[in-house]
């Protein structure tokens, strides 16, 4: 139902309750980690894996939200990912989730 009124733009008060969810999940997540390194286990897992599909990058497109000084432990945990070799290489070799603007081949 909500995506059918994205055509017409989403209500304010809807915006700004889904956002309260996501400041509530960022939180949870924080707050777990504070005491944990990783989501389940005590060991990176599929866990890990799935919510960092979701995190990554929320330092800079909600860093109202993610950030050092809010929620130190989620970042700790985004940068002791993103900082795994096989993390490193798929960003590495698939284009589509490198940041900035598409790469084009200049010898062409």
């Amino acid at each position: 139902m909500k995506w059918r009124r994205a055509r017409e733009g989403f209500p304010q008060d809807l915006l700004d309750d889904e956002m309260r969810k996501i400041a509530v999940s960022v939180r949870k997540l924080d707050d777990h980690l504070a005491h944990h390194e990783w989501l389940a286990g005590g060991m990176y897992s599929l866990a890990d894996i799935c919510n960092f599909a979701i995190a990554n990058r929320m330092q800079t497109g909600f860093a109202e939200l993610v950030n050092t000084d809010d929620t130190p432990h989620l970042v700790r945990w985004i940068e002791q990912i993103n900082a795994r070799p096989r993390v490193q290489a798929m960003f590495a070799s698939v284009p589509s989730e490198r940041l900035g603007p598409p790469q084009t081949d200049k010898a062409a």
